[in-house]
């Protein structure tokens, strides 16, 4: 009988020990997960909320844009010799002719050839070939392409690198 008793007891011990630890691990989660609920946008250095620096950027169609002309506007950051972005551009043609008001920024390195993006882009939105290290990616802080911004009233409302991050944020 008394190994009886010490047995239930070690087991009730180690059961509590147990408990503690679970409770413990499920408070780390949380800290966590809201941690990464902090965390911006990978590929855009800019905040949400925030206002992008002033730049000066001319579409191909030579009409010039400035930080009040992306004021309300969709703006996509793509690259032609990256491929998620030629994943995304579909979906990205597409939420910008629903969009009305979008700006295509395509980053290419000075030898690329960007005709045929540029071409699929131009019919639905202003489209700008830019280097990386032009005003309007370094505006925005882009830090890899894809990626996707909304603005509202000037600023920042929503930053994503995907399509479907940036349609479900915007539709919410």
């Amino acid at each position: 009988m008394p190994y009886l008793i010490a047995s239930h007891i070690l087991i009730g011990g180690l059961c509590l020990i147990e408990l503690l630890l679970i409770i413990g691990m499920i408070r780390r989660l949380r800290q966590h997960t809201e941690q990464l609920r902090q965390v911006s946008n990978p590929v855009l250095g800019i905040g949400l909320g925030e206002t992008p620096a002033e730049f000066q950027a001319e579409t191909v169609s030579g009409e010039r844009l400035n930080r009040e002309s992306v004021r309300d506007a969709v703006v996509g950051f793509l690259s032609p010799t990256c491929e998620p972005c030629m994943s995304a551009l579909p979906d990205f043609v597409s939420y910008a002719a629903e969009a009305g008001n979008a700006v295509a920024v395509v980053i290419a390195v000075e030898d690329e050839d960007c005709g045929d993006i540029v071409a699929e882009l131009e019919p639905v939105a202003k489209v700008v070939v830019a280097q990386r290290e032009a005003s309007m990616p370094l505006a925005f802080k882009v830090k890899g392409t894809p990626t996707f911004v909304a603005m509202k009233a000037g600023k920042v409302a929503v930053g994503a690198n995907d399509v479907q991050s940036l349609r479900a944020t915007v539709h919410a």
